[in-house]
């Protein structure tokens, strides 16, 4: 039986003075993962024009060993953080009711239809 893959996420110069703004994954340079969203963050811009939607990319990593004292942290405009954290942020209250949730879920549905 192996072991399950363990990862580490961490964004560098995590000190007083942060100087290297660049998201490493198992010591590798991922920046490109944060660079990557910009087409999504586009679409769901596009679909959701006109709308007054507060929209917030997020790179939620699975089976990664995060530290004892982690938090979620901000690359680039975009989250990095974890499944139950990300559960966490998205069932904070925010500025709509459950109505205009569905309003809005279903106006993503219509423009970005799944291949």
């Amino acid at each position: 039986m192996t072991a399950p893959l363990r990862s580490s996420v961490r964004a560098a110069g995590r000190t007083w003075i942060r100087t290297d703004w660049r998201l490493y994954v198992d010591g590798r340079d991922k920046t490109k993962l944060v660079d990557a969203l910009d087409w999504q963050i586009a679409a769901v811009e596009k679909v959701l024009s006109g709308e007054e939607v507060p929209i917030h990319a997020v790179l939620c990593f699975v089976g990664v060993n995060w530290g004892l004292f982690s938090k979620p942290f901000q690359q680039a405009g975009v989250w990095v953080t974890w499944v139950s954290k990300l559960a966490d942020m998205i069932l904070e209250p925010g500025p709509f009711d459950e109505d205009a949730v569905q309003a809005i879920a279903a106006k993503l549905a219509r423009g970005l239809p799944a291949k």
